[in-house]
């Protein structure tokens, strides 16, 4: 009933910035396919392309400061 989708790397991720319009920007975790999720995919979609681990992008996270 529940599966955990993602792993986070977080040995990428850069300093805290802040950005324009008083948010603080936190950025550069990589998500990756967790192997859950690509057992999930797979036997949904009848497949074995989608591998644990597999990179979907890199976080970016702003949020308001104020």
């Amino acid at each position: 009933t529940q599966a955990l989708l993602f792993d986070l790397h977080g040995g990428t991720l850069k300093p805290l910035q802040t950005g324009p319009n008083d948010t603080a920007i936190l950025e550069g975790t990589t998500v990756h396919i967790s192997a859950d999720a690509a057992g999930l995919l797979n036997d949904t979609f009848k497949t074995d392309a989608v591998k644990a681990g597999l990179l979907v992008g890199i976080a970016k996270i702003t949020v308001n400061t104020k």
